[in-house]
Parts: structure tokens; C-alpha cells; sequence
């Protein structure tokens, strides 16, 4: 591994989890619709496993904004 990923993982490990509201309102992804909270959050999961914040890859039927 080389010396600057090891550096941003370190400094990923101190930054807080990233929550689903400051996710939405950073990456500017409107949540105005059913459809559009259901991708939000599905990108929110995405980005929460590349940080390494899950050890599992996002899986579309947890999605709570998913139409049953």
C-alpha cells in the first residue's frame, strides 16, 4: 500500500461516519420525491462502503425509501 493511501485512510478513520442528511445536503441530491430519496440513499450506502464505514456492499432491498 502505498504511503498516501495509507495517510487517507488515517484520516478517514477520524472523521465522523457520514449520516444520510449531511450526505444529501453536501452532495446536493434533491430528496424532494420517493425516487429520489430511494437513489440518495442508495449513494449514500455506496459512498459509506468505498470510506470503508461498511464492510458489506450496498444492497437495494435495505433501501427503507424502496417502493414494496
Amino acid at each position: 500500500m502505498r504511503a498516501d493511501a495509507r495517510a487517507e485512510r488515517r484520516r478517514r478513520l477520524t472523521e465522523p461516519d457520514l449520516d444520510f442528511h449531511t450526505f444529501c445536503e453536501t452532495t446536493t441530491l434533491p430528496t424532494s420525491s420517493t425516487s429520489q430519496l430511494e437513489r440518495a440513499w442508495e449513494a449514500w450506502q455506496a459512498e459509506r462502503y468505498r470510506r470503508g464505514e461498511t464492510e458489506h456492499p450496498p444492497d437495494p432491498r435495505d433501501n427503507p425509501f424502496r417502493p414494496r
